[in-house]
């Protein structure tokens, strides 16, 4: 966010911050679980092949406008999802 503010010449701008690749609902659990050493972990999805009404399978963002400012993601989305899980534990656990 700090970079946009920093080099967009307009007074208000809006910018999708994220990655160039997306991530599935299951990848993000397989994360969670080894992250969380749970290895005996089941998953059980509902929903159909569709998930919920109004669930969005895939998601991905475009980055276009930002990378226009030349900015670039540095990591991507199971690399995020991993540094994210591993920060929400550490807080947990933490005094």
């Amino acid at each position: 966010m700090l970079f946009a503010v920093g080099h967009a010449k307009e007074i208000v701008n809006t910018f999708n911050i994220g990655s160039e690749d997306w991530i599935d609902v299951r990848s993000i659990a397989e994360i969670v679980k080894e992250e969380m050493h749970l290895p005996e972990t089941k998953f059980r999805f509902t929903g159909g092949e569709r998930g919920w009404v109004g669930d969005v399978p895939k998601m991905q963002l475009t980055v276009d406008k930002i990378k226009q400012l030349r900015w670039k993601p540095q990591t991507g989305s199971r690399e995020s999802v991993r540094i994210a899980v591993r920060a929400m534990l550490a807080e947990r656990l933490s005094p």
